[in-house]
């Protein structure tokens, strides 16, 4: 770790809530790394030395081994040997071909070792050299590997290292992860980001941070971990992401029908102005059907409120079904005990029983459906039978009329009764004149 930072990782997702340090450890990197290299260089020379290293020196032949050049190419696909990789050692550090860190040099030396085992079987001299270099490659890396990094460029020896932890005492080195509480410097995620979001999840220096008790626990006494990313998934999180999501499909909705509405303003304005003469100095408006109070202009808007998307709000508790003043369906003739409550993007409210939910909503949307049982008992009996009380009726009709069926079923097409107060409005109307609610929707999407 680099001194002034939490984590190199954290530094490279370009973090969006902590205040991070330039990152610079590749050019940190760039400047040590000809000091590196030339102790893998060393390495390599010692490696030439030894016997199995002769068969391994330069590119192999595999015909000289039992193996036909077409099997060996079909095999190998990145040939490596000693000689190359001494040749890539050489190059200047601007080469395109020269070894851009250690890692990359070890990489060249195993790939030797990987080439023969995919071409001969075990046994053959070729393989028992090369398991016999490999053991000594692995052992002679693995006591160069901590050098290497702990090597610092030209003139930095005497800095501190990022770790900062060389002088500390070890008596505080091994009690500084022991706390089990939650430290200070905790800090809470970002509502719920998405999992591969990684800048918004809560970030720890230390794990004594995090809130979970079992990992605290379980590190008790190690510093392996130098940085932690946490991300939190509640069932309270989880809703709020869902109502963010709605609030934000309901702002889109509600953008797009004010731009809609816009365009019909301009619409009709230009129509307007194009329709006017003057002839004499008299301006005459020549407009197709005339335009009243009493009477609205049917646009493609219509039928766009027909299919309203409608959703549900909320589900009625068993008490408010129980209860002697329980909410009636609102639905046309209908006297069932309501059970839930439905919201339309245009802010209209309706409460339906459960045989209107079914036939108009198709029911509880998949996941919403309710969990307890005396409840689901109660929305399946008491909301599919009539309240005591009157029904709602259509107020405009009379009992004493004889033909108000036929009236009925001849004025539905040109009025609507409101589902509110049973006014009749004119079909082409959106709203109910008297109280104002949205007409009901003759389909509806959930």
């Amino acid at each position: 770790m680099r001194t002034g930072t939490p984590s190199d990782t954290h530094d490279k997702l370009r973090c969006e809530r902590c205040q991070t340090v330039n990152d610079d450890a590749e050019q940190e990197a760039m400047k040590v790394l000809p000091k590196q290299l030339d102790a893998c260089s060393s390495l390599l020379e010692v490696m030439l030395a030894e016997g199995d290293a002769s068969y391994f020196k330069a590119a192999l032949k595999p015909d000289e081994h039992g193996v036909t050049v077409e099997q060996y190419e079909k095999a190998v696909k990145q040939p490596m040997d000693l000689g190359t990789i001494k040749a890539k050692l050489g190059l200047d550090m601007s080469d395109k071909g020269s070894y851009k860190s250690p890692s990359a040099f070890s990489k060249d030396v195993n790939r030797i070792f990987s080439n023969v085992m995919k071409v001969w079987d075990p046994g053959h001299d070729l393989v028992d050299a090369a398991r016999r270099l490999q053991s000594w490659w692995t052992e002679q890396w693995a006591n160069l590997v901590p050098n290497l990094m702990k090597m610092k460029p030209d003139g930095d020896e005497g800095k501190q290292s990022s770790s900062g932890f060389e002088d500390a005492d070890e008596n505080e080195m091994a009690t500084a992860f022991c706390n089990n509480e939650r430290g200070e410097d905790y800090q809470e995620q970002i509502g719920m980001p998405d999992e591969e979001n990684m800048r918004h999840w809560s970030h720890h220096h230390t794990s004594d941070t995090v809130d979970d008790p079992v990992f605290r626990a379980a590190m008790r006494g190690f510093d392996d971990v130098s940085f932690v990313f946490g991300l939190e998934v509640t069932w309270s999180l989880i809703q709020q992401r869902q109502q963010e999501e709605e609030e934000r499909q309901a702002m889109l909705e509600l953008e797009c029908i004010q731009e809609m509405d816009e365009k019909e303003v301009d619409s009709t304005n230009s129509a307007s102005k194009g329709c006017c003469s003057k002839e004499g100095g008299t301006e005459d408006l020549i407009i197709g059907p005339s335009v009243t109070e009493d009477t609205e202009v049917a646009t493609d808007d219509d039928e766009e409120d027909d299919d309203a998307s409608w959703k549900i709000s909320r589900i009625l508790t068993k008490d408010e079904i129980m209860d002697s003043n329980a909410l009636v369906c609102h639905s046309k003739n209908c006297r069932n005990i309501a059970c839930s409550l439905w919201k339309s993007k245009n802010d209209s409210e309706r409460v339906v029983c459960f045989e209107c939910q079914k036939e108009e909503f198709g029911g509880f949307p998949v996941g919403l459906e309710p969990q307890d049982p005396v409840h689901n008992d109660a929305i399946t009996t008491v909301c599919s039978l009539p309240t005591q009380r009157p029904a709602v009726t259509d107020c405009s009709s009379s009992p004493s009329d004889s033909t108000s069926s036929t009236t009925s079923e001849n004025s539905a097409s040109v009025v609507w009764a409101c589902s509110q107060c049973t006014f009749e409005n004119k079909a082409k109307s959106k709203k109910c004149s008297m109280c104002g609610s949205a007409k009901s929707p003759k389909k509806r999407k959930l």
